[in-house]
């Protein structure tokens, strides 16, 4: 075998990293799993928490159904590819748009719940 040297090697980037860095590439892995189960836990939370029920009488049984869920979908995803996801791109960030917009024209406005009214801040 040809001994992997710089001037021999013809990939590079994370690949790079992940073949030969031994160490590195393990802590990588590890990294990227951690973060993805924090975040699969931490998205099933905010969205039990938001239903205000339960579907199987506790929440954490829910959240276990969700982040079974959520990881079935992330499954596909890495199946399929993400290149459509890449070509959606501008859906998503026109969906962003339109939250923040709504977020910032609510603000504006003045809730008087004891007369049911909703009004323009004016002050």
């Amino acid at each position: 075998p040809i001994p992997c040297v710089p001037w021999q090697s013809q990939t590079s980037g994370q690949y790079q990293r992940r073949v030969h860095g031994g160490s590195v590439g393990i802590l990588f892995w590890l990294g990227n799993a951690i973060a993805c189960a924090m975040y699969v836990l931490g998205f099933v939370e905010t969205l039990t928490d938001n239903l205000g029920t339960t579907l199987t009488g506790t929440v954490v049984n829910d959240m276990r159904i969700f982040g079974g869920l959520v990881l079935t979908i992330i499954l596909v995803i890495a199946l399929i590819g993400v290149g459509w996801i890449i070509k959606m791109q501008f859906v998503l960030l026109f969906m962003l748009t339109v939250a923040l917009l709504s977020f910032f024209i609510g603000s504006l406005y003045k809730v008087d719940l004891d007369n049911e009214l909703l009004d323009i801040r004016m002050d």
